[in-house]
């Protein structure tokens, strides 16, 4: 339960630096009479994801246990970092 608990913090504390960031990121990007809606963009992309990530973790879980679905969270961080080493920096 303690190691359960430490996980749930580690990676909780990455999200809020993150949306900062997208938030900041977004709005020096984007022209300011669409912002609000590039913001409505940003919120709903975030809330599919999450969405995307309990459905594939409840499913990885049931077919391949509880430490399969932990092993998610890091492929995705992986897949994070080659997606933006890839991307141009623009």
């Amino acid at each position: 339960m303690l190691w359960l608990g430490a996980a749930v913090v580690v990676t909780e504390a990455a999200i809020p630096p993150t949306l900062v960031l997208l938030n900041v990121l977004t709005e020096r990007a984007v022209d300011p009479a669409v912002r609000t809606r590039a913001f409505t963009w940003n919120n709903s992309a975030s809330a599919a994801g999450s969405a995307l990530a309990a459905f594939l973790a409840g499913h990885t879980a049931d077919a391949l246990g509880a430490s399969a679905a932990f092993a998610l969270a890091p492929a995705a961080a992986l897949a994070l970092l080659a997606l933006t080493a890839t991307l141009p920096s623009g």
